[in-house]
């Protein structure tokens, strides 16, 4: 048994080792610098730019969780807004969507996380740039992510197997934030 998957993955490796074998070593090569400007680097933009590039494979082991959710109370008892920090919450929300490990068997989607079976893993690789499928996905298995986003008791996070060793992924933001971001 050969997956095709697999066997497709193999033929396009062989097929660009071939390509780059082929090449002709006369191959005019342009300067990637044109302008002495260019060639000087900004150390806030390229800060930045690393900053954009989020690591996937090691996120939940180079990140760590954000802990300041909550608005002061002093600040809530005087008002009645959110009692998340919500601002705070979106910032950090594509590094904490790299928390999450990607696990064989995702527990938090499983009887022992989400009562209503939503496709946790799926949400967190969905909403760098892809909010649509994110809510679709959401939307599939959660009719009021509205509500559960914020008053679920998140059993979710409590199920999470990188809640073995280190703090969970913010499962029950990143929901909220999906929804939130929808409407």
């Amino acid at each position: 048994v050969f997956p095709y998957e697999y066997q497709r993955a193999l033929k396009q490796v062989t097929e660009k080792e071939a390509a780059t074998e082929t090449t002709p070593a006369e191959v005019k090569v342009e300067p990637s610098v044109r302008d002495i400007e260019e060639s000087v680097t900004d150390a806030t933009m390229e800060k930045k730019r690393l900053e954009k590039i989020l690591d996937k494979n090691r996120g939940f082991v180079k990140y760590k969780r954000e802990t300041a959710m909550y608005r002061s109370p002093e600040k809530r008892q005087k008002d009645w807004d959110e009692i998340y920090n919500t601002d705070g919450v979106r910032r950090g929300l594509r590094v904490q969507a790299a928390r999450c490990m990607d696990c064989g068997v995702p527990f938090c989607q499983s009887s022992h996380g989400c009562p209503l079976g939503n496709i946790i893993p799926k949400w967190n690789d969905l909403i760098n740039n892809k909010w649509k499928e994110a809510l679709n996905q959401l939307l599939q298995t959660n009719n009021f992510p509205e509500f559960t986003g914020r008053v679920c008791p998140a059993p979710c996070e409590g199920a999470c197997v990188l809640g073995i060793n280190e703090l969970p992924v913010t499962i029950k933001n990143i929901e909220c934030s999906i929804i939130d971001h929808a409407f």
